[in-house]
């Protein structure tokens, strides 16, 4: 009898089980908490191999334009080329949490556009995700570039730069970054152009107001000096730095210059780039008069919104030339990058002196 007793007391007991089952259905809670944290993992490296990705196969067209002995109507020497230099290039622009994932990339070139195409495979390996069965997420990159030699070209570059009190924010200072973009810049085009012969810049700084510009010149040092002396301070009115842009750009003189050094005539270019919102709706109005005017008098307009906010995101894309010439930036490095990049396009089509 004391046995049956015993034996309905232990049946009747629930306190554990609901211990048990308390602890079971926590499980797939945990499980999902867990895959959602490497789903978010894995955009976050989808964002930073997309962004080395470009950056790579940039200077990897580069280091091909330059090479004058490369034949580039050879379609298995420019691909046999481009494998060798990519990942070396990668390696350099990607953060070390990459290389363990990468697990390879494909060229293909178009020897009619003249187009470098690259595809990349990573994957990121999961953690948590594993117990339901996800070993891996896989990523895909697929990039474009222009590699385009012609016998002759020219350019005019002009860059319209924010200085204003904001960017001095965050650290390193939104400046500091931009100073870096812009000498990175530099740095490849003089390297295109080493015997200034087709390639002229200039530059103007603003704030709420519009400071001494760096009139076009052949020596691209003299934007870079102007530029690394920059500081930040103030409010926001970019319309009166576009417009010197635009009717320096549109001088006669300019034209002159080209044709007198090179005997051609120049493409055109803009760089717009600001961190902020203009301090009021008729600077906006009368930025974008410019814009119109550059681009319908045949400028190109680059424009770059660096962590600004919507209302200044919402001008650039308006000025720009067309959606491949706006970049929205939120990083320090990917600004580096993306001047690069713009570099890198705008001089394309320049004959490589050697």
């Amino acid at each position: 009898m004391e046995i049956v007793k015993r034996a309905r007391k232990f049946l009747d007991n629930t306190k554990g089980t609901i211990a048990v089952s308390f602890a079971i259905s926590l499980l797939p809670l945990t499980v999902a908490v867990g895959t959602a944290i490497d789903y978010s993992q894995a955009s976050n490296l989808h964002t930073n191999v997309t962004a080395s990705v470009d950056a790579a196969l940039v200077a990897t067209a580069s280091d091909i334009l330059n090479d004058v002995s490369l034949d580039l109507e050879n379609q298995g020497e420019v691909v046999t080329r481009a494998g060798e230099l990519f990942e070396t290039f990668l390696t350099r622009n990607i953060e070390s949490t990459l290389p363990p994932f990468f697990n390879g990339a494909t060229f293909s070139f178009d020897t009619d556009k003249q187009e470098l195409t690259v595809n990349v495979d990573a994957s990121y390996k999961t953690h948590m995700a594993k117990i339901a069965g996800i070993e891996k997420v896989n990523i895909s990159v697929s990039s474009a570039v222009t590699v385009k030699r012609e016998t002759g070209g020219s350019l005019s570059m002009y860059l319209v730069l924010d200085r204003s009190g904001s960017m001095g924010w965050n650290f390193p200072t939104r400046m500091t970054s931009l100073k870096a973009a812009v000498s990175g810049m530099i740095d490849g085009m003089k390297d295109v152009d080493p015997d200034k012969k087709f390639i002229r810049m200039g530059a103007v700084a603003y704030n709420h107001y519009t400071f001494g510009q760096k009139s076009l010149r052949w020596n691209l040092d003299q934007v870079n000096n102007y530029v690394q002396d920059m500081n930040a301070s103030g409010g926001t009115n970019s319309s009166g730095a576009v417009k010197k842009a635009y009717k320096q750009l549109k001088k006669q003189k300019e034209i002159d210059q080209h044709a007198e050094k090179s005997g051609q005539e120049p493409k055109l270019v803009m760089v717009f780039m600001t961190d902020g919102n203009n301090n009021a709706t008729s600077y906006d109005k009368d930025t974008l008069k410019y814009c119109t005017k550059a681009k319908n008098y045949g400028m190109e307009i680059y424009t770059v919104a660096f962590q600004a906010p919507s209302n200044g995101q919402a001008l650039l894309e308006e000025c720009a030339t067309n959606s491949n010439h706006y970049f929205e930036v939120e990083d320090n490095d990917r600004l580096i990058e993306i001047f690069k990049k713009i570099g890198s396009n705008v001089t394309a089509n320049l004959y490589i002196s050697k």
